[in-house]
């Protein structure tokens, strides 16, 4: 790397990742918006007495409650560890795999909050590629949000040769 080109990369960091209050917050809230609609899609349905129709509502509420079961443990069962970027490559290191670094090959943000960002990590291992969804919250770690969300949007360039 050049020297122009890394005065203005980001410095290297960790950054620790956890259940993000938020993302619990955005879920119920979710699964409540659809849940209304999906009453006010069935309500008319529930005024008349054939059971065709019945059976409808109750596939819809059966569809609802699953979606909101597999959000929540999604949720409940989100990674925990530390995003740690080196100055040009992604990193995440977990208790759950024994504190070890896994490189990642991409770091992608899905969504971009301002206060919290969706990322998707990928990495490829000797089973094949895997990914890694990461909810990280400005109130996880206030004093390294800038250099993560500047580390997000860096792309890290060979210089010329």
């Amino acid at each position: 790397m050049n020297v122009a080109h890394s005065r203005y990369a980001p410095l290297a960091f960790d950054f620790p990742v956890s259940r993000s209050v938020k993302a619990g917050i955005f879920v119920i809230g979710l699964c409540l918006a659809v849940g209304v609609v999906v009453l006010a899609w069935t309500s008319p349905i529930l005024a008349t007495a054939y059971w065709q129709q019945w059976v409808i509502v109750i596939a819809a509420l059966v569809i609802w409650g699953i979606c909101c079961l597999v959000a929540a443990r999604h949720w409940r069962y989100a990674p925990t560890g530390s995003l740690k970027w080196d100055g040009c490559e992604w990193f995440w290191c977990s208790e759950q795999w024994a504190g070890s670094f896994v490189a990642l090959n991409t770091v992608k943000v899905i969504w971009d909050a301002q206060h919290f960002v969706l990322i998707r990590g990928e990495w490829s291992s000797t089973h094949g590629s895997s990914s890694l969804w990461l909810w990280c919250d400005q109130s996880m770690a206030p004093s390294r949000w800038g250099e993560l969300r500047r580390a997000l949007i860096w792309r890290c360039e060979q210089p010329n040769t």
